[in-house]
């Protein structure tokens, strides 16, 4: 029988932009491909290709603890009857999830951190107190036998080796972000013009500090109409 790979990931619509061309080769491999997440628009993408969809419940971005082991009871019921042999926990939540769901189950678990989000990054009290949670949670987490941790940047690297994980289970993917040789800054240009903010609307995702140096344009050492934000009308998300 083939080898078994189940993506865990909160959103379809993710996976299919995000995690599409991995678990295609995997496919290619001879690796039967199974897909756990909250279908929303793309059930028929993922079945399409092949693999096998498991409809989960999850709500992006929760980080209530109760909801957390809620799904990670319901997950590790979905572990137990695949039977996977390997897991692909994508992002930070369903890495959490994930990895309680597999305790004690014989099967490779890979961490795919995207980033630390609201609890790393943010300096309010309640991310302050969810923090000192995730570290004792996620240190023994990561911790565990036949776990690998996939970073896409340095600073997430160093901050999941001070929580213990050593180096040699944690994977830098080399080519996350922007490339500065490509993506050079261009001359100004003559008269108005229009900036674009491509990204989620967040505090933490820079829209604050994006805001406000667009207002310090309308000072009076610069030529620049006032800037006004435009409401948000439409959510894009890839095909």
């Amino acid at each position: 029988m083939a080898k078994k790979i189940l993506y865990l990931v909160t959103e379809d619509w993710y996976f299919v932009s995000h995690r599409l061309p991995m678990a295609r080769a995997a496919r290619s491999a001879g690796y039967e491909i199974h897909v756990a997440t909250r279908v929303v628009e793309c059930a028929h993408q993922i079945e399409k290709e092949g693999f096998v969809l498991h409809p989960i419940a999850s709500r992006r971005g929760s980080i209530n603890p109760l909801q957390m082991m809620a799904a990670a009871i319901a997950v590790r019921g979905l572990y137990r009857k695949v039977r996977p042999d390997i897991v692909h926990h994508v992002a930070f939540a369903p890495a959490i999830v994930g990895s309680l769901a597999a305790l004690g189950l014989p099967m490779v678990k890979l961490n795919a951190l995207a980033g630390l989000g609201f609890v790393f990054t943010s300096k309010t009290a309640k991310a302050q107190l969810l923090r000192l949670l995730a570290h004792r949670l996620l240190g023994f987490l990561l911790k565990r036998p036949g776990t690998m941790v996939l970073v896409q940047n340095a600073d997430d690297g160093a901050t999941v080796e001070r929580l213990g994980v050593a180096k040699d289970r944690i994977a830098l993917i080399p080519g996350s972000g922007v490339d500065i040789e490509s993506l050079t800054p261009l001359t100004e240009p003559d008269g108005p013009f229009t900036v674009a903010f491509v990204g989620r609307l967040l505090y933490d995702k820079g829209v604050e500090v994006l805001v406000g140096r667009m207002r310090s344009c309308a000072s009076e050492d610069c030529a620049c109409e006032p800037f006004s934000p435009v409401r948000l009308t439409h959510r894009i998300r890839p095909q």
